[in-house]
């Protein structure tokens, strides 16, 4: 869906499979996004640091 649809270098897009295929749900700001509690967040900000500092 990114290929689709890319609106910056970091943001979050919540999509989901209906009987049409993929389509796109939401799409919000990084910073207001929300993780599911498995989710290794100090991973993602290392990989959005070390992407920026590039």
């Amino acid at each position: 869906m990114i290929e689709l649809f890319n609106l910056e270098e970091a943001f979050v897009m919540d999509v989901c499979l209906t009987d049409e295929g993929w389509k796109i749900v939401e799409i919000n700001c990084i910073n207001s996004s929300g993780f599911y509690p498995n989710t290794n967040v100090k991973s993602i900000i290392k990989a959005l640091n070390i992407y920026f500092s590039n």
